[in-house]
């Protein structure tokens, strides 16, 4: 008898912790599109085009690749919603949900990424300020931004992104979030680079010295880490 109350104790354990992983997903979520919304919001009302995207020879190709970026964002959030709630229909072939991994410690992992994701994209956006593009401002570009988030990671919301996605393969565990989070986090990483050229010729020696005292994606200054 005490055998099965252990097992009922047990069984019901894992399904608070299953709903909490669920609501924890669908709350960074909701935090992340706030956050969007209000920045949008913000420059609406003080007349700001943040869109740069083929302005300065950024060209039909750019704006193709990121277009298919934005899309294969707007399906992982819909994934996202769709696990979380835990909806039966699948709008891809059943290979792509298949179970990978479902272990309470990747969860856990999952959790923590996916909560400093979404700290970092607020953080990030606090110290952009008016400066937040979605693209590369090759005509108007603003000051080297060195200050707040910035002095940790050159480029924290593209390392937040990664965080965001890994966490939610490692919480859900099928074949489509690591599709998903390979392609986000590859993609990423060649818009790193573009930027990274891009800032060099516009700022030269600052951002050189910048590069010279924070990672690319995270330093942790406090261990005297160092890198270009």
């Amino acid at each position: 008898m005490k055998g099965l109350e252990l097992d009922l104790d047990y069984y019901l354990w894992c399904i608070i912790m299953s709903k909490f992983f669920d609501y924890f997903q669908i709350t960074c979520l909701l935090i992340l599109v706030c956050v969007i919304l209000a920045k949008t919001i913000h420059f609406r009302l003080k007349k700001i085009n943040p869109l740069s995207i083929g302005k300065g020879g950024d060209g039909l190709y750019k704006i193709m690749g990121l277009s298919v970026f934005f899309a294969v964002v707007a399906f992982w959030i819909i994934e996202v919603v769709r696990y979380s709630l835990r909806v039966e229909s699948h709008l891809l072939p059943s290979f792509f949900h298949t179970e990978l991994f479902n272990l309470l410690p990747a969860k856990i992992i999952g959790s923590v990424l996916l909560g400093l994701g979404a700290l970092m994209i607020v953080l990030a956006q606090i110290s952009f300020g008016d400066s937040w593009r979605i693209g590369i401002d090759r005509e108007k570009p603003d000051k080297l931004i060195t200050k707040g988030i910035f002095a940790f990671s050159r480029n924290p919301i593209f390392f937040a992104f990664d965080l965001y996605f890994t966490g939610t393969l490692f919480i859900n565990g099928t074949v489509i979030f690591l599709i998903l989070n390979v392609f986000v986090v590859l993609n990423l990483h060649y818009h790193i680079f573009c930027e990274e050229r891009f800032l060099m010729e516009t700022y030269g020696q600052e951002y050189e010295d910048y590069c010279s005292t924070v990672r690319r994606y995270f330093t942790w200054r406090h261990l005297g880490f160092v890198t270009k």
